[in-house]
């Protein structure tokens, strides 16, 4: 009887084991995929303006959020698409483009890879499925400028020095202009395009001769070009608003104050978005309200200017509030 129950137990316990031997293994669950986020830029990503600002809000997102990651700069126009194409190729699933003539290039590119997904940066333009654009108000930049210009001019001639003439630019001098026919209609604004964001030769000519012209406050939003305008400024003795990114280093002693255009800000929202799942194939539009257009005075000129710098503030108030509305061009 002892002997039977020990028998009992050993075939219990090889049952166990061949039942053991037999269960399925547990399959591992697969790691999340990594994301991969591009960036595509024209320009420079030291240029102290947009292209600086773009890397700086991708950069800011990818590490926060753990995003593989890669970028191009002095991208030529005419190289955008293959850009585009080529990293979408390699499994992208995310490639921001800093130009709002990156439109054109999405329209290609996009149906072909429709599991990448495409944020143009100053875009325009969405397909309602893989493409979603970064609009600024940047028309509020040239305003708040020229609410500080026009009233810091003598000569009663302010300048706005774009780097291309495409309608968000242009959009920025008529804001200046409406402002300062607001605050003295007998100013004259003038406007001049360098045609490029990076020829910065060309920049200073024309810096130069608005300041023949009796110019004496200047507001460059050309990129790299704004640096070099900036600096004749400095070396004509006149003064400068910065615009698109805090300008005042280039020249603290002729840089009143900068207009920003957060588009650090407006990138680092695009791509949080995207990693969080919550981007929309529409165009997101960034203002004032939105924390993304803002003014910084530089500390010198900020006690020197009360009157200005109170009026300036509520120009801004007005834009956050939404009292003042997008000027038309005349």
């Amino acid at each position: 009887m002892k002997s039977f129950k020990y028998l009992a137990l050993v075939v219990v316990m090889l049952s166990g084991v061949v039942l053991a031997g037999c269960a399925p293994k547990a399959t591992p669950t697969p790691a999340p995929k990594k994301l991969k986020a591009a960036l595509v830029h024209y320009g420079v990503f030291t240029d102290k303006s947009w292209g600086q600002a773009a890397y700086e809000g991708f950069m800011r997102a990818v590490k926060e959020y753990g995003l593989e990651y890669a970028t191009s700069e002095m991208v030529p126009q005419t190289e955008w698409e293959a850009q585009f194409r080529d990293y979408a190729a390699k499994g992208y699933d995310l490639v921001v483009g800093t130009d709002s003539a990156m439109d054109d290039t999405a329209k290609v590119v996009a149906p072909q890879y429709p599991k990448t997904f495409f944020v143009i940066d100053s875009g325009q333009w969405t397909n309602d499925k893989n493409v979603a654009g970064i609009a600024i108000a940047e028309w509020q930049e040239g305003y708040l400028g020229g609410a500080i210009m026009a009233r810091l001019t003598k000569t009663k001639k302010i300048a706005f020095l774009g780097g291309t003439d495409h309608p968000v630019i242009v959009q920025v001098e008529t804001g200046m202009r409406a402002v300062a026919e607001q605050v003295d209609p007998s100013i004259e604004v003038k406007g001049s395009y360098v045609g490029s964001w990076t020829d910065v030769q060309k920049a200073r000519e024309l810096a130069s001769a608005l300041i023949d012209a009796g110019v004496d406050v200047i507001m460059p939003k050309a990129d790299a070009g704004s640096v070099a305008a900036i600096g004749v400024a400095a070396e004509r003795g006149i003064l400068a608003v910065g615009c698109t990114g805090d300008m005042t280093s280039v020249s603290p002693e002729h840089v009143v104050a900068s207009a920003r255009a957060r588009n650090d800000e407006a990138v680092y929202r695009a791509v949080k978005l995207f990693a969080q799942g919550k981007i929309e194939a529409k165009v997101y539009v960034m203002g004032a309200a939105e924390g993304v257009v803002d003014l910084v005075w530089n500390p010198r000129f900020k006690d020197q200017y009360p009157d200005v710098v109170k009026a300036a503030q509520q120009v801004f108030d007005d834009l956050v509030s939404g009292k003042i509305q997008e000027p038309t061009k005349k």
